[in-house]
């Protein structure tokens, strides 16, 4: 995705702050802190199950996988002289069925 599109994207949406609040209201106004705290002690084990199994299921909400990418010729624009792209790791979402119902059903 490229640095305009981040950008514009970022202008679109809430800013971390206002995402806090959300979620603590939703927890009956639970302090902001804990809720900041819990969400990225979230994150933190999601990346070490997904870097570790390869794989994590996030109830209700998605299954993440980690598939390895094959090694791939690519030309450099700048030179035009193809180079090989060695393998890495790229990471596959699946939603859950109850996500993708929820939001096909709402209506634009």
């Amino acid at each position: 995705m490229s640095r305009k599109r981040i950008d514009k994207i970022k202008k679109v949406s809430i800013t971390p702050d206002e995402f806090f609040k959300k979620v603590s209201a939703n927890c009956n106004y639970l302090d902001d802190k804990i809720v900041r705290d819990v969400y990225y002690a979230t994150i933190r084990a999601a990346s070490q199950e997904l870097r570790d199994r390869k794989v994590i299921n996030l109830p209700d909400f998605m299954l993440l996988r980690l598939e390895e990418q094959a090694p791939r010729k690519v030309r450099n624009v700048n030179t035009g002289l193809f180079c090989m792209l060695p393998a890495m790791y790229k990471i596959v979402s699946v939603f859950d069925y109850k996500i993708k119902k929820y939001f096909s059903s709402l209506r634009i």
